[in-house]
């Protein structure tokens, strides 16, 4: 992620699982967002107002480094 422009900060890491909770900074678009993550789906939320383009460069990223077959889904 740090290849990318990302840092992950304030997360908590379940011991044994695919379980994932923090904040992710995007150092070019310097937004600010949550991510909750499961061995079945990622929860990305703003933490403040951020641009459109900057949740693709981060679902670019997801798609390149970790899941080729990702794909959104608008949670209500």
């Amino acid at each position: 992620m740090a290849k990318n422009g990302y840092t992950i900060f304030n997360y908590v890491m379940e011991k044994g699982s695919v379980r994932l909770n923090g904040m992710v900074l995007d150092e070019k678009k310097n937004s600010l967002f949550t991510v909750d993550v499961d061995s079945e789906h990622m929860i990305v939320a703003p933490k403040e107002k951020i641009s459109f383009d900057a949740f693709l460069r981060f679902f670019a990223t997801i798609l390149t480094d970790f899941d080729p077959t990702a794909a959104v889904e608008e949670v209500q």
